[in-house]
């Protein structure tokens, strides 16, 4: 494969991934957040006697929760698709999850 099909392909895998990240995780936090919220009031708001989570305080409480016990477990090989998943990983998740943290604590 030619040099220049390499930075085609490559410059593909990049824009596929920044259009698609956001596509796909969007819809998990709201997700995430729905199923937080629905959780603590079937089951620690009557058990504790806590107050009722409204929806924008449980998804401020999954993206919170999802940031700081994510992992991910990274095999260094020189694969250009792994390469933008890892930058994918690294500087754009941490960079949406404060996105979307700053959004959500906005709406609360």
């Amino acid at each position: 494969m030619s040099s220049y099909k390499k930075d085609v392909s490559a410059a593909g895998l990049i824009l596929g991934g920044l259009i698609l990240f956001p596509l796909l995780l969007i819809p998990a936090f709201f997700l995430d957040g729905f199923v937080v919220t629905k959780l603590w009031n079937w089951f620690v708001m009557n058990q504790f006697d806590t107050i009722h989570m409204h929806y924008a305080l449980g998804l401020g409480l999954s993206i919170l929760v999802g940031f700081m016990a994510r992992s991910f477990i990274y095999k260094p090989k020189e694969t250009d698709q792994e390469i933008v998943l890892l930058l994918n990983f690294l500087y754009l998740g941490p960079l949406f999850t404060l996105l979307i943290g700053w959004i959500v604590q906005h709406w609360v």
